[in-house]
């Protein structure tokens, strides 16, 4: 499948202000744009109350969750949801 449009969002320890924004792209979304929710390794409990809400908005054609192994900032968080999946590169 070709992705057109990849938009990131970084979670920085705000959920719910980050499933609000998931939310407001819910009517925009075509088949070849894709939204992913880049949790940057808060360790709060953020990761799971974004795959929840994933999974209950009936999101997940369009949306998903990474986890990024480390917190590397926004810079590094940010970029992670644009490198695609088999070419990620290590967070240490």
């Amino acid at each position: 499948m070709t992705v057109d449009l990849a938009i990131s969002v970084l979670n920085c320890r705000n959920p719910d202000l980050t499933i609000d924004s998931q939310a407001s792209l819910e009517g925009e979304m075509g088949p070849s744009i894709r939204a992913v929710r880049v949790d940057n390794h808060p360790a709060d409990g953020s990761a799971d109350k974004l795959e929840r809400a994933v999974a209950e908005g009936g999101w997940s054609a369009w949306a998903s969750v990474l986890l990024s192994p480390s917190n590397g900032g926004l810079p590094r968080g940010a970029t992670w949801g644009f490198v695609p999946w088999t070419q990620r590169p290590a967070c240490s």
